[in-house]
């Protein structure tokens, strides 16, 4: 019988799936088995099938009619976690799990049900669930968000740790449980390879039809809080003094409704011939997008938790437009990015600026990559990580 430590991570979402938090789960599955651990990955019955050295993946039981999940909260998610629950308890009643690691709103999860079994839970705070209710268009999520919160917090004080990934999300914490049980681990750059072969970049430029306009480059999803319609808005300001493209890497697909809604925006902005919409991309060509880029942006309007491809940017050296908001902030500064109000006008100023590069645009991208060098790279993640787990492990 092995004696390595065996763990259940329980991650609510499609995994695998190019986005933040399955990104974060695999970078968690890949530290942990890579250590000798045994994992049982429980997830949704969704996204791609990935093969992990070590990592089994468990998937709960498969809902009629469901066959994704848009970012955020959603009725479909609700439904999607029930399963995923009843799988989780019938795991944890006929397998002896050391340690039980839930993600997001599995958190909870693992936090009740340690209060059964006894057994060591991490509550892994990527996002505030309660205030994604909040922030909801749909009454029905505002009216959840109160008892949510006070299950999320019964939790929280149940699980021997606290895991963030930024200081918004620590300090929320720390209103909730000891200082002493927060363990804060922040995210690194998911795609480390800036030197893309010539021949592939030339197929993009081909493909997308780019030409040797200055690129302005997005990356990630099309969800309200990216602020993509400040983005287009802010553009459409700035293309009146300057000749420049933007290219929208990800946000689905045609048909769905982010993805679409931002594409009729392209169109009533006039804007079809400076903007391009690559939809989903691989992650390997991830840094091939980012090396074609003028400048990188981040037009976030909502949330505090720092967005994954904030270090991305970073290790890109390139030029940062962010919105001067906590969620940038936490990571970003006037010493390494151009930093706007979430406002159009504003947000076109400062793309101007980064666009006409010289040495303040150098200074601020070289001190960026410097940043993350010295402070958010995967081998600190790891390490931090697994001390977390010998220090519960040996508890």
């Amino acid at each position: 019988m092995s004696s390595a430590p065996k763990i259940l991570l329980i991650a609510p979402q499609p995994f695998f799936s190019n986005r933040g938090t399955p990104l974060n789960v695999r970078a968690i599955a890949e530290c942990l088995t890579g250590q000798g651990y045994e994992v049982d990955l429980l997830t949704y019955p969704l996204g791609e099938d990935i093969s992990v050295s070590g990592l089994n993946i468990i998937r709960s039981s498969h809902v009629p009619g469901i066959k994704s999940v848009p970012v955020g909260i959603s009725a479909s998610k609700v439904i999607l976690d029930f399963f995923l629950f009843a799988k989780a308890l019938k795991l944890v009643c006929t397998t002896k799990y050391d340690v039980m690691h839930g993600i997001e709103e599995a958190a909870v999860f693992t936090g009740f049900l340690s209060m059964f079994n006894g057994k060591v839970s991490v509550f892994d705070m990527d996002s505030s669930i309660p205030d994604q209710l909040r922030e909801s268009s749909k009454p029905i999520w505002k009216i959840i968000a109160l008892p949510v919160s006070i299950l999320e917090q019964i939790a929280m004080r149940r699980s021997k740790v606290v895991l963030t990934v930024c200081e918004a999300l620590s300090n929320k914490a720390a209103s909730v449980v000891d200082k002493k049980k927060i363990v804060q681990i922040e995210d690194f750059p998911t795609d480390v390879d800036n030197t893309p072969p010539d021949d592939f970049l030339t197929q993009i430029k081909k493909e997308f039809d780019l030409g040797d306009k200055p690129l302005v480059v997005y990356t990630g999803n099309f969800h309200s809080s990216q602020g993509i319609e400040l983005l287009l808005e802010s553009v459409a300001i700035a293309k009146d003094r300057l000749d420049f493209k933007l290219l929208l890497v990800g946000g689905g697909e045609k048909g769905q409704p982010d993805f679409d809604t931002i594409r009729n925006l392209v169109t009533r902005l006039n804007l079809e011939n400076g903007v391009v919409l690559t939809g989903n991309r691989p992650l390997e060509e991830m840094s091939s997008f980012l090396s074609l880029a003028r400048v990188l942006v981040s037009p976030r309007i909502k949330g505090e938790n720092t967005p994954l491809k904030i270090y991305s940017y970073m290790n890109a050296e390139r030029p940062i437009v962010a919105t001067n908001i906590y969620s940038h902030t936490q990571v970003l500064n006037s010493q390494n990015a151009f930093l706007a109000a979430p406002d159009a006008n504003a947000f076109a100023k400062q793309l101007e600026v980064a666009l006409r590069g010289g040495e303040q645009a150098q200074r601020k991208a070289a001190n960026a990559k410097s940043l993350v060098d010295e402070r958010y790279s995967r081998s600190s993640f790891n390490t931090r990580l697994i001390e977390m787990y010998e220090g519960l492990l040996a508890a």
